[in-house]
């Protein structure tokens, strides 16, 4: 199992006074917006660093700094990770990929685009695919015989409610 250290609550990472000796960092006495001191290197640590994760399992939530609430999460081994967080509240996330448009998926767009790693399929393609999809499934009903038997696991019936039935 991979062990990394997130914050659990808004406000951001941060170590407390006690955590930065225990790893012996700095501690800068000067406050600034909403934090009365700062830590210096506690961002350059790894959150997965066997020293960070023995402070923050040692102290508990005394390893925490100001407006953080440090806590351990386990992962199972050979994920590639990174840490996500939205207004300082953090999650481990696998990484994946991501693709951004063409210039030539979207049509009378003249803006700036990134190269991708994949096409995106354009806007024409797409609304052919949901043509054919509509003309097969109109085909499909067309076809049906309304009093053949649908499988057990499908709980709508043509035309009434399935709770007439009692199903």
């Amino acid at each position: 199992m991979q062990m990394i250290v997130v914050n659990a609550k808004p406000g951001g990472f941060g170590l407390s006074r006690e955590a930065a000796a225990a790893l012996g960092l700095e501690v800068d006495e000067k406050s600034s917006f909403m934090q009365p001191y700062r830590v210096i290197g506690e961002n350059a640590l790894r959150r997965n660093d066997s020293r960070l994760v023995d402070v923050v399992e040692t102290l508990g939530q005394a390893a925490s700094g100001p407006n953080a609430e440090l806590v351990v999460i386990c992962i199972p081994d050979g994920v590639d990770w990174g840490i996500a967080e939205y207004d300082g509240a953090e999650w481990v996330a696998e990484r994946h990929r991501t693709w951004t448009p063409q210039k030539s998926d979207v049509e009378g767009y003249e803006g700036v685009f990134q190269t991708p790693a994949a096409v995106v399929a354009p806007r024409r393609h797409i609304a052919s695919l949901l043509a054919a999809e509509a003309e097969v499934a109109e085909r499909a009903e067309a076809t049906s015989d309304p009093n053949e038997p649908l499988p057990p696991n499908v709980k709508v019936t043509r035309g009434r409610s399935p709770r007439v039935d009692g199903d």
